[in-house]
Formats: structure tokens, C-alpha cells, sequence
């Protein structure tokens, strides 16, 4: 698995599949033939899709040839900004076309991403890494929303549309 494909899709997409092709710009006949999926949402920690009760990385069939499309449907599809493919086997040598199947999730965003607005998408939160004690859409004494710097409940912080100790709103340094 020392080379991949990767996708950054940008906002968590619902992934339910994947199309592949060969090479498609000379006569030279090269294709994969059999690969894994990964994904992630921070391009730091990544999983590796699974399929079946057996728990094992999940090994996709390629293509037969460098002009007819494959298309994967994911038995469990998964919620994912970064994707990556990557070839196991090959015809003469790794050479790959390929497009994602899904759409934009429109449920609860996951780690490290904040939906602004009920009707827009969820975006990356760069701070989320930074270390200033964030959480994005976990339990604030109970309630849901945005805490900054630590314990809304001990006298710190900023917590917007979740609970504040009983409370409903924005709370900040109170």
C-alpha cells in the first residue's frame, strides 16, 4: 500500500461507490486490476473499508481492460472528505481513471467540521487541531453545540446553540 489515488472531496460526502478505468491516453494497455479504499476526514488517521462479518480490508476487483468503466457499490457506505485507492494488482503497470459515487451528507457533521447554518454544508474547522480545547457538536452539561477553551459549566469558554448548565444559547465567560 506504498501507492494511492487520493480524493480531498472537501465537506463530508456520503461515499456510496466508485467507478475505475485504465489508462486512457495511449495504445500502451495498463490497469489495476485489484485494490483497497481507504478514508478520512483529517488525512491523518485513516481506515480502511470493510466488508463482511470477518472484519478483513475489503480487496475490490479492477478492471479486465483500459476502456471498459467499473463501478464498486460500497455494501456500507461511509461519510469521508479524504479517499484513497490503492492497487494491489495490475496489468504491466499502475495506471488508473477513476470517480467517487455519493452525496453531500446532510446529517450531523462529524469531527473537525461545523455546519454554519442549518442549510449549508459542513466545512473543515482548521482550529480544530490547534490545540485551544474545541469541541464541535459534543455534550456541553448535556446539551449540544460549540465550546471553546474548556468547561462551560466551570466558568469558561463560548458555547453556541447547545445547553449551557440548563440554558439555552450563547454563554461566554459567565
Amino acid at each position: 500500500d506504498d501507492q494511492w489515488l487520493q480524493f480531498d472531496i472537501g465537506p463530508p460526502t456520503l461515499i456510496s461507490g466508485l467507478v475505475t478505468l485504465g489508462k486512457g491516453d495511449t495504445l500502451k494497455n495498463h490497469w489495476v486490476t485489484r485494490y483497497h479504499v481507504s478514508y478520512s476526514n483529517d488525512s491523518a488517521l485513516w481506515y480502511y473499508y470493510i466488508e463482511g462479518i470477518n472484519s478483513e480490508i475489503k480487496e475490490f476487483e479492477g478492471n479486465q481492460d483500459k476502456d471498459t468503466p467499473r463501478t464498486q457499490y460500497f455494501k456500507s457506505p461511509f461519510v469521508a472528505r479524504f479517499v484513497r485507492i490503492h492497487p494491489t494488482q495490475w496489468n504491466v503497470q499502475i495506471a488508473m481513471r477513476a470517480g467517487l459515487l455519493g452525496c453531500p451528507f446532510n446529517d450531523q457533521c462529524g469531527p473537525e467540521f461545523v455546519r454554519i447554518a442549518n442549510n449549508t454544508p459542513c466545512g473543515w474547522l482548521a482550529i480544530y487541531k490547534s490545540g485551544l480545547g474545541l469541541n464541535i457538536n459534543g455534550d456541553v452539561c448535556g446539551g449540544r453545540g460549540l465550546n471553546i477553551n474548556g468547561d462551560v459549566c466551570g466558568g469558561r469558554g463560548l458555547n453556541i446553540n447547545g445547553d449551557v448548565c440548563g440554558g439555552r444559547g450563547l454563554n461566554i465567560n459567565e
